[in-house]
């Protein structure tokens, strides 16, 4: 289980802009939320806390015509250092989407296979 406390943030870069697609639901306080959008080559938020908050699940899909190295990264409040919650420099083949639970990380291809 992934847990970000108030103002931690969840951030993420593929190494091509604007082609992997994420979806994240959170647990914060009592309510379950989510966010959706695009990776670019830079940091780019997924979430920031404004309270206690449980991730759920993060869904990635690699949109582009080629595979796709991604990072996704913890990164606390009032610290610079990130944290790599998948595995640093992750390659997602063309359409491949991986999903992670909080515990388990499932990459799935175009056929649905893991």
């Amino acid at each position: 289980m992934i847990v970000l406390d108030i103002l931690d943030r969840l951030e993420g870069k593929a190494s091509v802009a604007a082609v992997v697609k994420f979806t994240c639901s959170v647990l914060e306080g009592r309510e379950i939320k989510s966010s959706e959008g695009t990776l670019g080559t830079a940091q780019t938020e997924i979430w920031q806390a404004s309270a206690a908050t449980q991730i759920i699940s993060l869904t990635l899909v690699n949109t582009h015509s080629s595979a796709v190295v991604i990072n996704v990264q913890k990164k606390p409040k009032n610290k610079e250092t990130l944290y790599n919650i998948l595995p640093d420099d992750l390659s997602l083949g063309i359409g491949y989407m991986a999903v992670f639970g909080g515990q388990k990380l499932l990459i799935s291809t175009t056929t649905g296979t893991l």
